[in-house]
C-alpha cells in the first residue's frame, strides 16, 4: 500500500510541475484524473485511500467520476 501511495503522490508531483496554474478546482480535477487513471490500470489501493493520499474528498471524486463518465458517454457513445 505504501508503494502505491508513493506512486500516486509521484504522479501528483509530476502533474504539478507541468501545470503551475495553481487553481484549486483544476488542481482537484487533476488529482481525480490521477486516481481514475491509476485505478483503470489495476491499482489495488481502495478509492478512499487514494483520495486520502492525494488530499481530495471521496465524495468529490465520485461526483467528478459521474460527470466524467456522462461526458465520455456523450462524446463516444459507449
Amino acid at each position: 500500500a505504501h508503494a502505491e501511495i508513493g506512486l500516486l503522490k509521484k504522479s501528483l508531483c509530476h502533474d504539478s510541475e507541468e501545470d503551475s496554474r495553481g487553481e484549486t478546482e483544476n488542481n482537484a480535477e487533476g488529482r481525480y484524473m490521477i486516481i481514475q487513471d491509476a485505478h483503470s490500470n489495476d491499482l489495488l489501493l481502495p478509492i478512499s485511500r487514494s483520495c486520502q493520499a492525494l488530499e481530495v474528498s471521496r465524495s468529490g471524486y465520485y461526483e467528478w467520476l459521474k460527470l466524467f463518465e456522462e461526458i465520455s458517454f456523450r462524446t463516444h457513445g459507449t
